[in-house]
């Protein structure tokens, strides 16, 4: 888990997979090589691969503490989610059993946690 510190915030970065798993022409149809050539100095290796080309997103969900509060913040793009491109890449109950770890490693016990989805795709309404 890595963390900053803004100020008073302390902010905690926990990542369920961070690899090149995916083929910018195919996640960006509209696109091609040449839209890409220029973008390679600033993108690699950070956000692109060089090796394979692929694009590196992380999927990743935040801590946020405060002096009152402590905010996770779920960004509910990794696990359990069906991807062809990620079959077989990802093992969400792995991923989300290591970042809960985390989260539990430091936050005490009596601590309230706050927990906000930023992404609610697919929910039905009732």
């Amino acid at each position: 888990m890595l963390q900053r510190q803004l100020g008073q915030l302390v902010l905690n970065r926990i990542v369920e997979s961070e690899r090149a798993d995916f083929d910018p022409l195919a996640f960006f149809p509209e696109t091609t090589p040449e839209d890409w050539a220029p973008h390679k100095a600033w993108l690699q290796p950070r956000a692109m691969d060089p090796a394979s080309g692929n694009l590196i997103f992380p999927m990743q969900s935040w801590l946020v503490r405060t002096r009152h509060h402590t905010i996770l913040v779920d960004t509910c793009i990794g696990d359990h989610k069906k991807r062809r491109e990620l079959a077989n890449k990802l093992n969400g109950k792995t991923a989300v059993a290591k970042g809960m770890l985390h989260i539990r490693k430091g936050v005490a016990i009596k601590q309230r946690l706050i927990v906000t989805v930023t992404d609610l795709h697919g929910v039905e309404e009732k």
